[in-house]
């Protein structure tokens, strides 16, 4: 890191809770007394939530506060409670954010528009990725998703596109990566769609398992219907694989459309697979958007831009904090 020495910056990850009874208040005072003793320049908050109820930190620590609002920050927390996060928009210096669909929903949910902020969005190393030879190949072609099984990532629409290419024609073996609390309904999806015979449920894979997953494939599938960014999709891109995605929040922040994939709307399987059967009917789209795609992620996710663009918020944030008096957030007696 350039001017800032890697030692001061702290971060804090989901610490954060509101102070309910004198036991909790007591951890959180002891907890402050550490984190002062440590001498921080600066303190960054990697989630929104862990912020609640313990910007006073800053205070103790007299030094500035930083925050990343994350998908599920602004997405989903605290909907139904107005002001959720005004104690962020008041006390915090900065924020970070991983994309500008981020910054918006932020705003959305009352941060200043005069909020100091940077735009940073997560990194790939492109040279984890090796891509497979594009040699042909019989067999059908190979559909992959990675992602959680949870609503969010809209499995049911992805298997209703996959559905409807295989009722066009299409040859299809649709693999996907992924545990999680709505398995059974995933699951229960397939056999609804008498897709038994063409779909593979992997399971959690190891990064080593899902990078050979990857090279086996000829596309990548996110039918997400909310999405803070998707890491996934940039590794997509990293190793080669055209994309087809929804438009779901930032995901189309994270693609080129018609560039390195295609972005349709969310909940449309009947667009999910119009995109599939263009990549599907043309090996050399396949080809030229793969290649972009992982031109992409090396120019605009890699991991040293991403350090570079933190350590430049860090300095500003504390240079700027240095020239205004703290406001007070201790929390109450």
């Amino acid at each position: 890191m350039r001017g800032v020495d890697h030692h001061t910056i702290l971060g804090v990850l989901q610490c954060g809770a509101v102070i309910g009874n004198r036991r909790a208040r007591m951890r959180w005072m002891l907890a402050g007394a550490k984190v002062a003793g440590l001498n921080p320049d600066l303190i960054h908050f990697e989630f929104g939530l862990g912020a609640l109820g313990t910007t006073w930190m800053g205070d103790v620590a007299e030094c500035p506060l930083v925050v990343s609002m994350r998908g599920y920050d602004v997405n989903y927390a605290g909907l139904d409670q107005p002001g959720y996060f005004d104690e962020v928009w008041d006390r915090v210096d900065a924020l970070h954010c991983l994309g500008e669909d981020m910054w918006q929903r932020s705003l959305r949910r009352g941060c200043p528009p005069d909020m100091p902020h940077r735009l940073i969005p997560p990194a790939v190393d492109v040279s984890r990725f090796t891509p497979a030879e594009q040699a042909e190949r019989d067999g059908p072609l190979v559909v992959l998703t990675v992602a959680r099984l949870h609503w969010k990532k809209g499995h049911e629409y992805g298997l209703l596109a996959v559905r409807e290419l295989i009722d066009s024609g299409v040859a299809v073996e649709y693999r996907v990566v992924g545990a999680g609390p709505h398995a059974d309904a995933v699951h229960a999806c397939v056999e609804d769609l008498n897709l038994g015979r063409h779909v593979r449920m992997l399971g959690a894979l190891p990064p080593a398992a899902v990078l050979e997953e990857m090279r086996g494939a000829d596309m990548f599938l996110h039918p997400a219907v909310s999405e803070g960014f998707g890491n996934a999709v940039m590794e997509a891109q990293a190793a080669a694989l055209p994309v087809v995605c929804t438009d779901a929040d930032a995901l189309r922040e994270n693609i080129a459309d018609g560039e390195t994939g295609f972005a349709v709307a969310r909940r449309d399987p009947s667009a999910l697979a119009a995109a599939l059967a263009r990549l599907a009917a043309d090996r050399d789209l396949r080809r030229r958007m793969g290649e972009a795609g992982r031109r992409r992620v090396g120019e605009h996710f890699d991991p040293a831009r991403q350090v570079d663009a933190f350590v430049a918020l860090y300095e500003e944030t504390i240079t700027a904090a240095g020239r205004r008096p703290r406001r007070s957030s201790a929390p109450a007696g």
